[in-house]
């Protein structure tokens, strides 16, 4: 596979590419073109014999002489004995086997754990990541999570934040409260909150989150207000935006949402203010227009806007699945003066987002922790896919007492559970498992030009067959146009890129 990408951008700057050393460098128009022989199999040091004496015409770049020539070959030659037109060498790249060590530390130093508090919800919202469309999921039967249960996790969670494998010293550790709609069970989150109060880990310090559909929200906004609650509401903009968003017998809940959360805001205005944001799914009722006309005016507020998720659809629901979504970027390219949408909601942007991906690998002095900074060796190798190691960011317990990394995976990618003896975690078993999952995924990333840089979680991925297919899967081209797009979105915009890295890259 090839190592090197030459492209130009929309405004006819050339660029050239070097993927494993994580570099793009700006070309001259005769150092662009002995790329472009070289990727074609062309002898440079006969192609340049060969040139007439007065040199050689590139199009409208001008008329450049053999000395010009030979000046940037020389540069080219450079460049190749220190490897930059050599094959992408997937192995030197990446890991597949993953230790269990690793695993054994990243317990040790969980920051957030999250408790599937109920699965009952008083809504039906159609596009239900626990509904129709979906089918990775185990059965909702109206359940709640026993304490006892959330206990024996925390409980052995501590001895970890307690021992010497923690060294994430003076780091918050979120405990968050997930759903069905959490404040169905109001009482275990209460409970909670005063059991992880009395907890002592003096190397870090707690704080509580929830996600919520805002339904029971004046009944318990006193307590979340007094224990600081990061509250995250699930609203998807005005009345249409919303209408997805349904009970039971199939009637609105928008102004039922509405009229809670304007209580809150008037209650508590500073509180509001500081830890209360929104959680909008975008759709075919959606509009990036519409969501920020209606979060500006009503709350000051951006939200954070997700798309529906394409992974686990139920196949004879895929019809109607490609009905209700839509695409924020399509959406984007439709507005006639998007520069108040830009200014105001950056963060949102599918343009951003993917600048902010670009900007952190090419731009040099980025690391992800301090194992790489103090690496003298180089590049530090990674694992195949975008997949977190297993519970480096997060530790899902569902309300079925079973463990999974995070709350976004289907639930046949459990990894252990908590029975009555407590936590069972075979460490060995998740590590093989991980192992065989990057061995399977590997034989498509060797062939697959975003390996370098890839988002993908494994996990999201059918893995049952021994052929595996990936939704973001790019060949040279593919990776060759989001190059472009970039750099030229960046020329257009040069000031974007220090706001990108400050407001995005740096959070």
């Amino acid at each position: 596979m090839k190592n090197s990408i030459a492209f130009e951008s929309k405004k006819g700057n050339r660029y050239f590419c070097a993927r494993d050393k994580r570099q793009i460098l700006l070309c001259h128009p005769v150092f662009f073109h002995m790329i472009e022989l070289h990727d074609k199999g062309t002898d440079l040091e006969d192609w340049i014999r060969n040139l007439p004496e007065n040199g050689i015409e590139l199009g409208n770049a001008g008329t450049f002489s053999k000395t010009d020539v030979g000046y940037y070959y020389h540069k080219f030659l450079l460049l190749q004995d220190h490897g930059y037109f050599a094959p992408f060498d997937f192995d030197k790249q990446f890991y597949l086997k993953l230790e269990k060590h690793y695993i054994e530390n990243i317990l040790a130093n969980i920051w957030h754990v999250i408790f599937e508090v109920t699965d009952s919800c008083n809504l039906r919202c159609e596009y239900c990541g626990y509904g129709k469309f979906y089918t990775d999921y185990e059965e909702r039967r109206n359940i709640n999570l026993d304490f006892d249960t959330a206990k024996r996790l925390v409980s052995f969670l501590e001895k970890g934040w307690n021992s010497y494998q923690n060294v994430s010293r003076g780091k918050r550790i979120d405990i968050g409260f997930y759903g069905g709609e959490p404040l169905l069970n109001f009482s275990f989150i209460r409970d909670m909150v005063k059991y992880i109060k009395k907890l002592k880990v003096p190397r870090n310090f707690f704080s509580f989150s929830m996600t919520t559909n805002a339904l029971l929200l004046s009944r318990y906004m006193d307590f979340l207000a007094e224990n600081q609650f990061w509250l995250l509401i699930s609203l998807d903009g005005n009345r249409r935006n919303n209408s997805y968003r349904v009970f039971p017998d199939g009637s609105e809940s928008y102004e039922h949402v509405l009229r809670n959360v304007f209580a809150l805001k008037e209650k508590y205005p500073e509180y509001f203010k500081e830890k209360v944001n929104f959680n909008t799914v975008f759709h075919n009722r959606s509009s990036l227009e519409e969501i920020y006309e209606h979060f500006k005016t009503n709350f000051d507020k951006i939200p954070m806007i997700n798309e529906l998720t394409t992974v686990g659809i139920d196949p004879s629901k895929k019809e109607e699945f490609c009905e209700t979504y839509a695409s924020t970027e399509e959406d984007f390219q439709r507005i006639e003066d998007p520069r108040p949408v830009i200014e105001n909601m950056f963060e949102c942007l599918p343009t951003v987002d993917s600048l902010s991906t670009f900007i952190d690998h090419f731009s040099g002095g980025c690391y992800e922790n301090y194992k790489e900074v103090m690496d003298t060796q180089g590049e530090a190798k990674r694992f195949p896919t975008g997949t977190c190691f297993p519970f480096h960011q997060k530790i899902f317990l569902t309300v079925n007492n079973k463990l999974l990394p995070c709350e976004r995976i289907g639930h046949q990618h459990t990894l252990g559970s908590v029975i009555p003896e407590g936590v069972h975690l075979d460490v060995d078993r998740i590590t093989r498992m991980y192992n065989e999952h990057y061995r399977k995924v590997a034989r498509l990333c060797r062939n697959c030009y975003i390996a370098d840089d890839c988002g993908q979680c494994m996990l999201q991925m059918d893995l049952e067959g021994d052929v595996v297919d990936c939704d973001g899967f790019m060949t040279m081209d593919d990776r060759k146009n989001r190059l472009i797009r970039n750099l030229s979105y960046l020329e257009e915009y040069p000031r974007i890129s220090s706001r990108v890295i400050k407001e995005v890259v740096n959070t």
